[in-house]
């Protein structure tokens, strides 16, 4: 069995070898900035949207039944769960499982949601001015206690390939009655590539209204893991979102930096008549500069 990265799926993804370097920095740098400030804008607009629906709740008591009606409506519906561990470093990796309520029926919607709670995660500050993002999506089995210690016990990459015929550990086993996942067994293995679900991730406007991760993901008929009262963990499924360095992002930081202080230099050459009094200052503001990006860095993976 074969990644799906290598299969025809992929061939509807842009290959690394098509686009030069630049071009492909280029792009990860524009989807880079573009997730951060959808970041703001998405918390901005849901903090503006509590506070109306807020006040509107408190000028009219009567809405608030009718309200509660329909929440009680929609929690009575059957709606399978995705597990979504988020891996963030905090100079080690520290792991959170949010539980998604997959009430979409598309990978576009799907791969929002992911990015959604992702921001959600990590704060709309951190988001923006972190230099790291979700570097892998993966297939994992995990442990999790009582107090909601997350382990991540096993993924595709650990595993390895395993011989044809025999069902992967990252996986849930089938048939397992609090679990759903199409094709069961799998097909392949891991049944989404990794570069496919990053892809996807990334750029989930680009899925075509398809359902393919959706049907592969492993769901849970419950919004939360049941541990028996006479064991302190038991073993999950779900898939995890790994933060990595954004060299994109970092990289073009460090070059509009650059560029700034040349023309800073260059125009209190022409001005001041003091070329190396101009380039002086220009090298102090890079290093100022490059310190403040390194100490924002070490507070936030601190803290």
């Amino acid at each position: 069995m074969k990644e799906l990265s290598s299969g025809r799926f992929n061939d509807r993804l842009p290959s690394p070898t098509t686009h030069s370097a630049p071009r492909r920095m280029l792009k990860n740098f524009s989807s880079s900035v573009y997730d951060r400030l959808n970041a703001l804008t998405g918390i901005l607009s849901k903090t503006i949207n509590g506070w109306r629906h807020k006040n509107y709740d408190d000028e009219d008591p009567s809405n608030n039944g009718h309200r509660m009606t329909d929440v009680h409506k929609d929690e009575s519906c059957h709606y399978k769960f995705l597990f979504l561990c988020i891996s963030q470093w905090k100079r080690y990796y520290m792991t959170k499982m949010v539980p998604i309520n997959l009430k979409v029926n598309s990978d576009d919607a799907l791969f929002q949601l992911l990015r959604m709670n992702f921001n959600l995660m990590i704060g709309p500050w951190r988001r923006f001015l972190s230099l790291r993002y979700v570097s892998d999506i993966r297939f994992v089995q995990f442990h999790t206690t009582k107090n909601s210690i997350i382990t991540i016990k096993l993924h595709f990459r650990v595993s390895g390939q395993i011989p044809p015929g025999t069902h992967p550990d990252y996986l849930p086993p089938h048939p397992y009655p609090e679990y759903f996942y199409k094709p069961a067994p799998i097909t392949m293995e891991p049944p989404v590539g990794h570069n496919t679900m990053l892809h996807r991730y990334r750029c989930p406007k680009e899925c075509g209204g398809l359902d393919f991760c959706l049907k592969r993901f492993p769901k849970h008929i419950n919004g939360e893991v049941t541990i028996e009262d006479s064991k302190d963990e038991t073993t999950a499924w779900g898939i995890e979102l790994v933060e990595g360095r954004d060299w994109a992002y970092l990289w073009f930081i460090g070059l509009l930096t650059i560029l700034c202080a040349m023309i800073f230099g260059v125009v209190w050459a022409r001005v001041m008549k003091d070329v190396s009094g101009g380039f002086i200052v220009a090298g102090y503001v890079v290093a100022a500069f490059a310190c403040l990006v390194g100490t924002i860095q070490v507070s936030l993976e601190t803290l």
